[in-house]
């Protein structure tokens, strides 16, 4: 990708030479950017923490000493970029980002940080040079082969819709902490692909096809696959374990818009291949409805896992491992805008599903306990504590079914938003709990905002009795009673 990138490059600086009377090589140029500092302070955590995790452990018995009890933090990303124009129908896009992470939160496993700074001395210009990378680099052709709507973007490049349940690489906003299914290890609030990507868009259509790079198996983290699979023993030889292979996505977006003036139908298809899994793939289609201040959708998706692309081989995981394949994501959202004044809204939501679990919690011999995971790369993060903390987001991995009502409220330059949640097992019946969360969002000026959010999950009487239960008194009050969190920050743009 880099030396196709590096020779698409040459083609076009070659081309601005020969046809550019004036031989200058940027026109239309466009600056842009945006950013976000998040501070936030979390009581009751469930996040992880190997450095309590472990004297627990010693000490004799797992309990709640393994996560993080209090914490806060601040997080800050930056993005700022360029674009132009080469030639005719011919443009570029280049961007920067920074980001960096204080505080006990947005850590996996309580591990990660920043080894180059120092409390007393203060970071050295090298650290913070190392949190800057490039973001995007990447050159569009506009009307391919002469076809109006038709283009190609090659690069380092951002894909997919912030909302997507399945599939997107860019910028994620408002989410301090890990988000439901976010990459574990590296964890950024800005992500970006090397990729090459097919663009369609005229009339009512828009659609995609995008190859992309996610890099090699162990140089990059591959969301919660990179986990989950890597546990794998007796398939690899089955999949050809080749840790020096890159992990490829390949994959087509498609929306039909305004069919019959309210009906818009999105279907789309992904292939991602590892050295681990061989192919992981996921299907789906999201037919909605608008009409004047309704919107309504349902989404339905499937998980794949074999040798071959959506076939169901469950190669990636041992036998008798207990994770198989075959998971979905069921998903219902509502909403109605009252003239700009006040929006109401409502979600259903159920992913991933397990067998024997059930029998398991109520001390019963299981016959076999199946964990069939929805593991995917969207941006689905119900509430900001259920969310966002990496006990829970396991759970709703595994086996998850969340129910939403919200209602935002404008006035003047203020937003103020409730939203309620239910969060409880897909299957076996096992209410988690339910978490409340207040937002308060103020226009300050055009581009840049101020907002604050709290948020209160409260865990259900019978979860902590079942944890009890199946692991012989060894997790007794395994999750706090109320675990709640307050975010103060600021959003950006240029």
């Amino acid at each position: 990708m880099k030396k196709l990138v590096a020779l698409l490059a040459a083609v076009i600086l070659g081309t601005q030479s020969l046809y550019a009377t004036d031989f200058l090589f940027m026109k239309n140029v466009k600056f842009y950017g945006e950013g976000q500092t998040v501070g936030y302070a979390v009581q009751n955590g469930y996040d992880v923490n190997l450095g309590k995790l472990v004297p627990s452990m010693v000490g004799g018995g797992i309990s709640e000493g393994m996560l993080n009890s209090n914490y806060s933090g601040v997080t800050t990303f930056l993005t700022a970029g360029v674009t132009f124009d080469i030639i005719e129908n011919i443009s570029a896009d280049f961007s920067l980002a920074y980001s960096t992470s204080m505080g006990e939160g947005n850590k996996f496993l309580g591990l990660v940080d920043n080894p180059n700074g120092s409390a007393t001395k203060g970071d050295s210009i090298q650290s913070y040079l190392d949190n800057i990378r490039v973001q995007t680099a990447n050159v569009t052709i506009k009307k391919l082969f002469d076809v109006d709507g038709l283009s190609i973007k090659v690069g380092r490049q951002y894909y997919g819709d912030e909302d997507s349940s399945v599939m997107y690489f860019g910028i994620r906003h408002e989410q301090p902490l890990f988000g439901l299914n976010l990459p574990l290890i590296g964890f950024d609030n800005v992500s970006s692909v090397d990729a090459a990507t097919v663009y369609y868009e005229k009339d009512n259509i828009k659609a995609n096809f995008i190859y992309a790079n996610l890099g090699k198996v162990l140089g990059v983290p591959l969301n919660v696959d990179g986990l989950i699979l890597p546990l794998a023993a007796e398939p690899l030889s089955e999949a050809g374990l080749d840790l020096g292979r890159d992990t490829t996505v390949i994959g087509a977006d498609a929306k039909f818009l305004n069919l019959a003036d309210i009906v818009n139908v999105q279907v789309y298809a992904y292939d991602i291949e590892n050295p681990i899994v061989a192919h992981y793939s996921i299907a789906g289609v999201k037919p909605g409805v608008e009409i004047d201040g309704l919107k309504a959708s349902v989404e339905f998706a499937m998980n794949f896992a074999g040798k071959n692309p959506f076939s169901t081989g469950d190669i990636y995981a041992p036998e008798g491992s207990g994770i198989t394949s075959g998971a979905n994501l069921i998903k219902a959202d509502v909403s109605y805008d009252i003239e700009k004044k006040a929006k109401v809204r409502a979600g259903f939501a159920v992913q991933g599903g397990t067998e024997g679990i059930k029998e398991f919690l109520d001390g019963e011999e299981p016959g076999k306990i199946l964990i069939k995971p929805f593991l995917n790369f969207g941006n689905y993060v119900p509430g900001i504590v259920f969310g966002q903390q990496e006990i829970t987001r396991l759970l709703s991995m595994i086996d998850f079914r969340a129910i939403n009502v919200g209602a935002d409220y404008y006035k003047d330059k203020f937003t103020f938003s409730a939203d309620y949640y239910n969060f409880a097992a897909r299957d076996n019946g096992l209410n988690y709990g339910d978490e409340l969360d207040l937002k308060v969002k103020y226009k300050y000026i055009e581009g840049l905002d101020f907002f604050c959010a709290v948020g209160c999950f409260m865990v259900s009487d019978d979860i902590n009795s079942k944890i009890k239960q199946a692991t012989g008194g060894a997790m007794e009050n395994f999750l706090s009673d109320i675990t709640s969190t307050i975010q103060l920050g600021a959003s950006y743009k240029f």
